[in-house]
């Protein structure tokens, strides 16, 4: 079966700042990109009437439906094991998967019979932005920064002593330079991202946006409450709220709301505004 590649396992914007900008009020209907499901799904404790989850990347929808029959036929924990959120085995996320196929769709049978590996690597690490970002953990950062320093960075809540450390350990002329050759457009297109996804990038030096975006990160905000900060730089575990033990019961009564639908977003829009007329 020929199926698109998993770019994104996990959704990589903060949720809680689409919620809030969305407002969503119950009996809203909601249309959401896809992606690896994340944003979708929080969308549900709002209590929207409906979430329309739209993609063109079969990949990223076989995630979804993965997503939605273990929410429903798994514990909270299970559920966190099998995505590789939290430790387990790969004979272990095999077991759960063979417990959801029955009750997948054939076409994401299909699918996870040709990438039984991203299984039982624990999918949510297994996308091609992850891998990548994986990559920058594990072979370029060491380069680049003690362990230590590492490890230090990524304890600290207070600002100031951040902008302490980065000043005077880590903000290295090595850090500078590795940086923004992992994070070139030549790299990012080749490794992290779709080459089409640059095509309305108009930056000369996309890595210079990065370098600033990483140095705003490490020196405004607080090291120790970003999860998507963290996982990057040790791996830090990155669980969404709507898989927690507290939120997973809600998700599962109002997993009917969730609507799936495989399409080009500009067509679909085109579309809905025809019938508005």
């Amino acid at each position: 079966m020929n199926s698109d590649p998993l770019l994104y396992a996990r959704c990589w914007e903060d949720s809680s700042v689409l919620r809030r900008a969305l407002k969503i009020q119950p009996g809203m209907v909601v249309l959401s990109i896809a992606s690896a499901g994340d944003n979708s799904f929080e969308l549900l404790l709002d209590n929207a009437a409906k979430v329309v989850c739209i993609d063109r990347n079969t990949a990223q929808l076989a995630l979804i439906e993965l997503k939605i029959e273990a929410i429903r036929h798994l514990e909270a924990a299970e559920v966190r094991r099998l995505l590789g959120l939290e430790t387990g085995s790969p004979k272990e996320r095999v077991a759960l998967y063979e417990r959801l196929q029955p009750k997948l769709p054939a076409r994401c049978v299909a699918h996870w019979a040709d990438n039984m590996a991203q299984i039982r690597d624990g999918v949510a690490n297994t996308g091609k932005f992850e891998r990548y970002l994986a990559a920058f953990r594990r072979y370029i950062l060491p380069l680049v920064q003690w362990p230590s320093t590492v490890r230090a960075m990524c304890a600290l809540s207070d600002i100031s002593a951040q902008k302490s450390l980065y000043d005077s350990k880590w903000n290295s002329w090595r850090w500078r330079t590795v940086f923004r050759l992992f994070f070139s457009r030549r790299v990012m297109e080749k490794r992290g991202r779709q080459k089409e996804f640059f095509d309305h990038v108009t930056e000369e030096r996309v890595a210079d946006v990065f370098m600033g975006r990483a140095e705003k990160a490490l020196t405004q905000i607080p090291v120790a409450d970003n999860p998507y900060l963290r996982w990057i730089l040790d791996q830090a575990n990155l669980v969404p709220d709507y898989l927690s033990d507290e939120h997973m019961p809600l998700i599962r009564e109002r997993l009917d709301r969730i609507e799936i639908l495989e399409a080009d977003l500009v067509d679909h829009l085109a579309h809905c505004k025809a019938n508005l007329y």
